[in-house]
């Protein structure tokens, strides 16, 4: 609990306590504030990711260094709802090897040329629930946002982009959940293997902070 919310907390161990169970201990914390001195919420924070974001030039050459390790094929023990992939050969590649990723995001081309016309010369089979959103290049679009927050943890989704899909790898490492395992191409190399965590998303907000 908070100093604020301290008083519910104990109403909650009194109602125990009269239904005969056994008291909750309480830890009681203090709320992270802002260089202002305003409390941090997480309503805040969403509103604040949920902008459009631009590139600055100065910034390309940094982002196109790896994110994570590069490697040539996927780890055995990452696959299904823990999984995450972003490009057309890398998605490609996970479902013939059948990972069963929750979430993929393509946009049909390859190095930035057209190369796909639909899901299933990507090796899905259509049951997946299609997202379809606009992202021009050098831009995370706020829409990217707004359709994460509404997935299903039970489905499979694919986010089809119009435009260009390499900065969204940012907002997907601030947006999910720590564990989450997202794998990226990297031209020429191979694989980028991205663990979300409290590192990674630190790193991905300190990038995102620098663009307009």
């Amino acid at each position: 609990a908070t100093d604020d919310t301290l008083d519910g907390a104990q109403r909650v161990n009194e109602k125990r306590e009269e239904n005969h169970l056994p008291v909750l201990p309480i830890l009681t914390i203090s709320l992270i504030k802002n260089n202002e001195g305003e409390t941090y919420s997480s309503s805040a924070v969403r509103e604040e990711e949920s902008k459009e974001y631009r590139l600055p030039s100065f910034l390309r050459a940094e982002l196109q260094k790896p994110f994570g390790p590069v490697i040539r094929s996927f780890p055995s023990e990452v696959s299904g709802e823990r999984m995450v992939t972003v490009g057309d050969i890398t998605t490609k590649l996970a479902n013939k090897e059948q990972k069963n990723q929750w979430l993929s995001v393509i946009d049909f081309t390859v190095e930035r040329k057209p190369f796909f016309t639909n899901i299933h010369e990507l090796n899905f089979d259509g049951s997946e629930e299609l997202h379809t959103i606009v992202n021009s290049a050098a831009t995370i679009t706020s829409e990217i946002w707004n359709v994460l927050k509404d997935m299903e943890s039970t489905k499979r989704h694919i986010v089809l982009v119009t435009g260009e899909e390499d900065l969204l790898v940012l907002p997907l490492i601030i947006f999910l959940p720590l564990g989450m395992n997202i794998f990226y191409g990297q031209p020429g190399q191979g694989m980028v293997w991205v663990v979300v965590s409290e590192e990674t998303k630190q790193k991905a907000k300190a990038l995102l902070a620098q663009f307009s």
